[in-house]
């Protein structure tokens, strides 16, 4: 058994959390940060050190924008949490976001497996089982992005590097709906035998919502590296 701690994205309701949080603790403790979207910062960083410091987790999963500033929470903690998970999107070489069609119209297995070549310029994504499930036409395989993918830039500001001696750094990676078609979206969570989907009202539907992959990540693999799209 292990101990979560979720840190949910500073613009979506802890709530979307809820199934997940029910799921997981038939299997593992799994406590919820009491943080909400509209918290001033401070308050929410006090808030994130006080649940750290009760729950003392050995996962911390951190969500979207909120990895913007877990460091600023993370600073003032004594024992830091054994692996830390970040759920969020990812930039490329330059500062602009990877777009995912351009990236793979040349060679789609090299961008699975985390390295492309764009105008020129050696680009790393993190590779998604999503994509790797669509374009391979196999079963998703889980594998570790942390030292296979280097992360050039975050859309957010984290530094990664702060706590690499200390702790392990997983990433998961943000595709949006638009990059990869709904046949490959459905395809993926019938693999995965995820049968529910949250549509959460942020611009665009998401192919996974971050619970779902948390599940589908302890379903198949433990705690271990997953790929996730919200």
């Amino acid at each position: 058994m292990s101990r979560f701690l979720l840190v949910p994205d500073l613009w979506f309701a802890p709530s979307i959390w809820q199934p997940v949080v029910a799921l997981l603790q038939r299997q593992h403790e799994v406590i919820l940060a009491d943080v909400f979207p509209g918290d001033a910062a401070e308050d929410w960083i006090d808030n994130v050190v006080r649940a750290l410091e009760e729950a003392q987790p050995d996962t911390l999963v951190v969500h979207g924008t909120a990895t913007a500033v877990i460091s600023n929470a993370l600073a003032r903690v004594s024992n830091l949490p054994e692996r830390i998970v970040m759920v969020a999107g990812l930039g490329v070489a330059g500062g602009r976001q990877a777009m995912l069609d351009e990236l793979l119209a040349d060679n789609p297995s090299n961008a699975v497996r985390g390295h492309v070549k764009d105008r020129g310029e050696q680009r790393h994504l993190a590779a998604s089982v999503l994509v790797e499930a669509f374009y391979s036409e196999v079963e998703p395989v889980v594998s570790n992005a942390v030292g296979a993918v280097t992360v050039d830039a975050t859309l957010f500001t984290t530094p990664f590097a702060a706590w690499s001696a200390d702790v392990t750094l997983q990433y998961i990676e943000c595709v949006e709906d638009q990059y990869v078609h709904i046949t490959g979206q459905r395809r993926f969570r019938h693999s995965l035998s995820i049968m529910w989907t949250n549509t959460l009202q942020t611009g665009h539907l998401p192919m996974l919502t971050a619970p779902e992959a948390l599940t589908a990540c302890i379903a198949k693999v433990g705690i271990n590296d997953s790929r996730y799209n919200r």
